[in-house]
Parts: C-alpha cells; sequence; structure tokens
C-alpha cells in the first residue's frame, strides 16, 4: 500500500535543493536535498537527516539477477531488523529504467522501535546494471519526509547528463554488494 501511495507521489513532484552525485564508470546519477548530510563509506553512498531517523544508502550492483540482488538487501536488514513484514513488488519505469520497489517494515533489534524502509531497484536494460536506493527510517520519519524521498527517487538516472545550475560531485568507482 505504501508504494502505490509513493507511485502516486512520484506523479507530484517538488522541486528541493540538491547536490548530483554521479557515478563516472556507469553513467548513473542522483541527487540528495542539501540539508542531508552524504558519507562516502567502503561500498555505498549513505544521505542522512542530522537527527538519523531516515537513513538512504545508494550503490551500484554488479549482478545481472534483479530478484537475488533484492534478496541479498533483505537479507542483510535481517543484522538489523526482526519481525520483517514486506509488501508486493511494484514494477514502474523512471527516466528510461526499469524500477523494481518494495516497501516494508520491521522491529528494529537495539532499539525495540519499529522502521520502515524501502528498496528501489534501478535496471538499465542496455548495460544489465543495477542501481539501489534503500531507505530506512523510524514509523513517522519516512512519512515525514515521503516527498524528499520521493524527490530522490525521482532524481536517479542513467545519462550522465547534467542539468543546468546542477552541482555535481563525481564518484570514480562502483560498489559491489
Amino acid at each position: 500500500m505504501k508504494l502505490v501511495l509513493f507511485f502516486i507521489f512520484l506523479s507530484f513532484p517538488l522541486f528541493i535543493s540538491a547536490e548530483t552525485y554521479y557515478y563516472e564508470d556507469s553513467g548513473f546519477s542522483f541527487w540528495v536535498p542539501e540539508n542531508w548530510t552524504v558519507e562516502e563509506q567502503d561500498e555505498e553512498i549513505a544521505a542522512y537527516l542530522e537527527d538519523k531517523e531516515i537513513l538512504a544508502y545508494f550503490f551500484i550492483s554488479p549482478e545481472q539477477n534483479i530478484e537475488k540482488s533484492l534478496s541479498g538487501v533483505l537479507k542483510a536488514f535481517e543484522d538489523t531488523l526482526d519481525k520483517i513484514e514486506t509488501g508486493e513488488i511494484e514494477e514502474d519505469e523512471i527516466n528510461q529504467l526499469k524500477v523494481i520497489a518494495l516497501s516494508g517494515r520491521g522491529l528494529h533489534k537495539d532499539e525495540k522501535k519499529t522502521y520502515d524502509f524501502g528498496i528501489y531497484i534501478y535496471y538499465d536494460q542496455d548495460s544489465h546494471e543495477s542501481f539501489f536506493a534503500v531507505v530506512f527510517a523510524k514509523e513517522a520519519s519516512f512519512q515525514e519526509f515521503s516527498s524528499e524521498i520521493a524527490e530522490i527517487c525521482l532524481s536517479v538516472k542513467k545519462d550522465g547528463t547534467i542539468q543546468k545550475n546542477e552541482k555535481r560531485k563525481t564518484i570514480r568507482k562502483t560498489f559491489p554488494i
């Protein structure tokens, strides 16, 4: 149900000031609102609000089997969450990329609070590369920041073009999952 609302929300984009991140090797790019903190970690880019009530991870997967990649992300959630529940897998197309989306929730093992998550896989059928945006948030934060999450998800593209007045940070490596 959340993803249905999410995809409906994608029809009504807002324009938020942001910085674009570009993977030079693969051509994928996305942007993150300027009020979010961005850190490059070992295998992904992490973006979050200072209070860390909402956190997004971005990475490229060389795995050509989307189901296997999605299963790997869900398995990683098992390290942090108990009682994981997921909705139905949704499919769409955004910026000429096939998008597979899955939402869910689980109980944080340490904090004993409910967290919602969304996994968005952007698949380029020509290169067989996948770009992941994984959003993880406390229950109320996912709803509160749904417009920013939607804008981030709408921004993912694979064409290497630069928008007018776009601030860009180039990421020169791709990360395996």
